[in-house]
C-alpha cells in the first residue's frame, strides 16, 4: 500500500516531471492518455469506477484537487 507521502506525479500528462512510481500501471494516467485529457476532472465521467475506487482508498486530497479543478471548468461553460 502506499500513502500520499509516496505520491509525487505532476499529473497525467506529463512526461518530463516528477512521476509516481507505479506510473506504468496506472490506470487512471492511462485512460486520461487515450483520451487526450490534462487530467480526470477534465472527463465527462468524472468521477469514473477507476476514480472512485482511488478516492475510497482515502485520497480525499486527490478528489478535493480534482473537484476544485473541475467547477473552474464548469464555470467556464
Amino acid at each position: 500500500m502506499y500513502t500520499l507521502e509516496d505520491i509525487h506525479c505532476d499529473g497525467c500528462p506529463s512526461e518530463n516531471g516528477r512521476a509516481f512510481w507505479y506510473i506504468e500501471n496506472c490506470q487512471m494516467r492511462a485512460c486520461a492518455l487515450d483520451k487526450n485529457l490534462e487530467n480526470c476532472a477534465y472527463c465527462t465521467e468524472y468521477p469514473c469506477e477507476i476514480l472512485q475506487a482511488f478516492f475510497d482508498k482515502s485520497h480525499v486530497n486527490a478528489r478535493r484537487t480534482l473537484d476544485e479543478i473541475r467547477s473552474h471548468i464548469m464555470g467556464k461553460e
